[in-house]
């Protein structure tokens, strides 16, 4: 009994292993058809999310723009990011003392034609409609020129009001609404004139060249002073220290409180000895105006060269010598200390105040290459 008892057991295991897989691969199956439809249904909300998107992106826009006074300048209306555009009614708003709206037109290229607009700059100025559309089978798409509007500037400089669209209808070729939003613009009075630029300095105004070797103070740097002014506002002062082997737009700093723009510099090229060098100041207002049409005057001596000549050499020591015992003409033409005072006590290169045989010897000392250049 027991022996049959196991034998049924073992043909009822075997038959149900034989069964196992067919029922197995039926809920397999479903599985991927459920999978399968999930990801389709997702996909179909995904494109109609990209879709509705795509048709809420459409931008109707106007531009920050400005002209001087009593100028004209054109900008159109935008519609950009659109499908299949087929027409529509936009208003724009403005304040009518600072610019009008004298004129609407088609625009060229990928635009819209205008069929009619109204404005009235008597009786209710800041304000235009405009209707616009395309004939065409297929409408205009991407970035649209829905009219070209042309504006007076009628206020007074530095004056802006903004450029306000409200959109009454905008429909594609099946006369369905297209979703968008707006931008709106800003039209400015442009400022025209330059600053002023007044009291041009450097104090000292003739300094020393600058070859590294040290100088007493104040012998080789110079402060550049201007007085710049603006009906709008500065916002830089520069300039143009190439001639003395500076920068060529060397900011200048506003002293606090003043009108005056400073800067401190040296003179390093050698171009510029024993010359005057006028070194162009540049001033430009908020509004972008300059004005460069003036300079201040620096004059840079060479150290040692006493007889002006350019040239340091044994011509000057013996002018220092000569002017040391009295001898004429150097007795009555004595060498500027500023030139003539190239070494002090124990050497010192920042020189003691006069001119002296110390000073006629370092000369010749440099002359048989013992020494520096002063």
């Amino acid at each position: 009994m027991g022996g049959g008892i196991g034998a049924r057991a073992i043909r009822n295991r075997k038959s149900y292993i034989g069964r196992q897989p067919v029922s197995h691969r039926v809920r397999k199956m479903k599985s991927v058809v459920f999978c399968v439809l999930c990801v389709a249904i997702i996909f179909a909300f995904i494109s109609l999310a990209l879709f509705v998107l795509a048709q809420e992106s459409a931008t109707v826009s106007s531009g920050n723009i400005g002209a001087i006074p009593g100028g004209y300048v054109t900008e159109p209306i935008m519609v950009e990011n659109v499908t299949n555009l087929g027409g529509g009614t936009i208003n724009l708003s403005y304040n009518s003392s600072v610019v009008q709206v004298t004129d609407v037109a088609d625009g060229s290229g990928n635009a819209l034609t205008v069929a009619a607009w109204n404005v009235d700059n008597v009786t209710n100025p800041g304000y235009v409609r405009i209707s616009a559309y395309n004939i065409n089978i297929t409408g205009k798409s991407g970035s649209v020129i829905f009219a070209n509007v042309t504006y007076k500037a009628v206020g007074a400089i530095g004056s802006s009001t903004p450029l306000n669209l409200t959109v009454v209808s905008l429909f594609d070729t099946g006369y369905t609404d297209i979703s968008y939003s707006v931008a709106n613009g800003t039209f400015r009075i442009k400022d025209t004139i330059p600053p002023v630029v007044t009291n041009p300095s450097a104090t000292p105004g003739v300094i020393l060249n600058d070859n590294g070797r040290p100088r007493a103070v104040g012998t080789n740097i110079t402060r550049l002073n201007v007085t710049v002014t603006d009906n709008m506002g500065i916002a830089s002062v520069t300039i143009n220290l190439t001639p003395i082997g500076g920068s060529a737009t060397q900011p200048m700093s506003n002293i606090l409180g003043t009108d005056i723009w400073t800067v401190t510099t040296n003179a390093s090229a050698e171009s510029c000895i024993n010359v005057t060098s006028y070194l162009v100041v540049n001033a430009t207002d908020t509004s972008g105006n300059s004005n460069t049409s003036v300079s201040i005057p620096l004059e840079v001596l060479r150290r040692g060269d006493v007889k002006r000549d350019n040239v340091v050499d044994m011509k000057d020591m013996m002018y220092i010598a000569r002017y040391t015992v009295g001898l004429e003409p150097e007795a009555s033409n004595p060498p500027s200390i500023l030139v003539g005072d190239i070494v002090g006590e124990g050497g010192d290169p920042a020189g003691d105040g006069k001119v002296d045989m110390k000073d006629a010897l370092y000369i010749a000392r440099k002359e048989a290459e013992l020494e520096l250049e002063p």
